[in-house]
């Protein structure tokens, strides 16, 4: 990181902490209500489990915000949004590195009669050629009651330090989508993504896609091509049926590997990914559901198989799987349940148990077994706590036993909150 980006990275956090300070003691000084809302969900996650007689233990600390911030006439609204999560780990009396990490923080301006929407600053963005998490603007433009179009441009984020803000240059980001309706069922989108990375090309695409709602039945489908290369990268293609008492959804997917247009890997010729899945629903009365899926994946050296069938109702659910194929076997009974201790508290359990193996030449298959029992308490003013053990034994682990805590508070100040 340059020394620009380091000054521009400690600039963005610290414009991030100002703007939820300010927004916060703004709300508590009684600002007028049509001036300033604000609402949001802080959340505090403990994780803790012992290993060779050391007790290790995680916590995080994670904060989304959603801000009104102005009102007006020819700006029907000003918004800030923001999530953000802190994290580090203890290793008996080690103590590891900290990490702060910013998903989101933008400005979004919606104009009067909801023509545009123009977001500033760091945010997630996605059509159907791809996805990534920017710094940068994204418009999206209503010219007609039957099209939007919708784009977008910044540099990309690196994952593994948010708080770094790269060069527009070296990491260039830009896409957008066109929606038209063409019929109050029918919607066709296309899309485009261009994206370099250490100034190279890393992948450039683009895309249609169609959707279209018929009584019982919908219909979605989409290609990608790579621009660069000339070839297909994606097909899918999706048809579900419904009626009162059955569901009935078949999926067919076609992928390339996903390589870097500057990788070395982009030189190797490799086989596409194929994928047939169905999934089915059948409602044997108004609390009981019987349940099926089936999915094929193959290559052009190997395939895979994967059955289950199961039975559900509202509180619990019951399946048994099972899948072959190159390189794996695995089949067990899986199961969720759920009992109503209190109108506000819940008891809950789930298990996995079930035999596995992942090399042809492995003649035994080794035994899998997970499960996990806690509760769920939901308090007034937005306060909701889950404390949860787990249990999990495979090949690697005899016996893995951990505890997990969340802590959550939802708030909301302002005209629409109601002052929680």
């Amino acid at each position: 990181m340059t020394a620009r980006e380091r000054k521009w990275s400690k600039w963005h956090k610290s414009a991030i902490e100002a703007i939820c300070l300010l927004l916060l003691i703004s709300s508590l000084l009684a600002i007028p209500t049509n001036a300033i809302e604000l609402n949001g969900r802080l959340s505090s996650e403990f994780y803790v489990w012992s290993e060779d007689d050391v007790t290790y233990a995680r916590p995080y600390e994670s904060l989304r915000l959603n801000a009104i911030i102005y009102r007006g006439e020819k700006v029907r609204q000003l918004s800030f949004h923001s999530f953000s999560r802190w994290a580090t780990s203890y290793s008996g009396s080690v103590t590891g590195q900290s990490k702060f990490r910013i998903y989101d923080s933008y400005l979004r301006i919606k104009t009067f009669r909801n023509y545009a929407d123009i977001s500033f600053g760091r945010q997630f963005v996605y059509n159907s050629a791809g996805s990534v998490t920017i710094d940068g603007v994204r418009i999206v433009l209503r010219p007609m009651k039957k099209i939007r179009l919708d784009l977008f441009g910044g540099s990309s984020v690196n994952r593994l330090d948010t708080e770094e803000i790269r060069s527009f240059g070296d990491y260039t980001t830009l896409g957008g989508r066109l929606s038209i309706r063409v019929r109050p069922s029918i919607q066709i989108g296309i899309n485009h993504l261009y994206q370099k990375s250490e100034a190279e090309l890393m992948r450039h695409r683009l895309g249609i896609d169609y959707r279209h709602r018929l009584n019982r039945w919908n219909v979605y489908m989409r290609g990608t091509m790579n621009v660069v290369q000339m070839n297909l990268a994606e097909l899918r293609s999706r048809v579900s049926f419904t009626t009162v008492k059955n569901y009935i959804s078949v999926e067919y997917l076609k992928r390339q590997p996903s390589v870097r247009e500057n990788s070395i890997f982009a030189l190797i010729q490799s086989g596409d990914y194929q994928n047939f899945r169905i999934n089915l629903r059948h409602k044997i009365n108004s609390l009981m559901s019987l349940t099926g899926s089936a999915r094929f994946g193959a290559t052009d050296d190997y395939n895979t198989r994967y059955f289950s069938i199961g039975i559900a109702k509202q509180q619990w659910s019951l399946s048994i799987y099972n899948q072959t194929g190159y390189g794996t076997e695995s089949k067990g009974i899986t199961g969720f349940g759920q009992i109503e201790l209190q109108p506000k508290m819940e008891l809950y359990f789930r298990a996995n148990l079930g035999r596995y193996k992942v090399q042809d030449l492995q003649n035994d298959l080794n035994d899998a077994y997970s499960s996990a029992i806690g509760i769920n308490r939901r308090f007034g003013n937005g306060w909701e706590t889950r404390f949860e053990g787990q249990y999990l034994r495979n090949a690697i682990s005899e016996s893995d036993t951990r505890i997990y805590l969340n802590i959550i508070k939802r708030f909301a100040i302002g005209q629409s909150g109601g002052g929680n």
